[in-house]
């Protein structure tokens, strides 16, 4: 995989938004295995560390987002709502 030729076109093009929980169970299992931690990482390849913290971040967002889309989307409901009570008082 750290052979890819493509493989930092491919990172920058992955779509973080539809990462599965499925997906996301694999990432945890392999994250949780006390030998794959930043340390014994780095031992082993400078490239394999700033995958490792690609991986984290991507992990870190899905967490974030998955908290934040329903109050984004409840945002939008609630400005959707406020627009058609502005036109009908109007």
């Amino acid at each position: 995989m750290l052979g890819d030729n493509f493989l930092s076109e491919n990172l920058a093009k992955f779509d973080r938004t539809k990462l599965t929980e499925e997906k996301m169970q694999i990432i945890e299992g392999i994250m949780q295995d006390p030998d794959f931690s930043l340390n014994s990482i780095y031992k082993s390849t400078v490239a394999a560390k700033n995958f490792y913290a690609w991986v984290k971040a991507i992990r870190d967002y899905h967490y974030i987002f998955k908290e934040l889309e329903p109050r984004k989307n409840a945002l939008i409901n609630a400005e959707k709502i406020y627009e058609m009570a502005k036109e009908i008082s109007f």
